[in-house]
């Protein structure tokens, strides 16, 4: 691709009608600003380059999020540490305990 940044131009409408449509299948109340929409595209356009070894910063001019709490929400890896079953791990946690020493 010869021109990112123009590309982004171009379909981040379209990029944004998706992310709009998403968010309101999830809460068809919720209201999310433009930028929180585009930071969000741009979230998954990183996601896309980092599986391919690439990041938005290698190309030239291209944007970057810039909500800092809305990147660390979209973190895989965060969000792999997080997803957790809590009640498999209680249970876990209760088997683990009653088998320590008394010592």
């Amino acid at each position: 691709m010869s021109n990112p940044c123009l590309v982004w131009e171009k379909t981040s409408d379209v990029l944004s009608d998706d992310i709009r449509h998403y968010t309101r299948q999830q809460n068809p109340v919720l209201s999310l600003s433009s930028s929180i929409i585009r930071d969000k595209c741009l979230i998954e356009i990183k996601k896309l380059l980092n599986l391919n070894g690439k990041s938005l910063k290698d190309y030239s001019g291209m944007p970057v999020p810039n909500n800092v709490e809305l990147m660390r929400e979209e973190n895989s890896y965060i969000q792999a540490e997080l997803s957790y079953d809590v009640e498999e791990m209680t249970i876990l946690h209760g088997h683990c305990y009653e088998s320590l020493n008394v010592d």
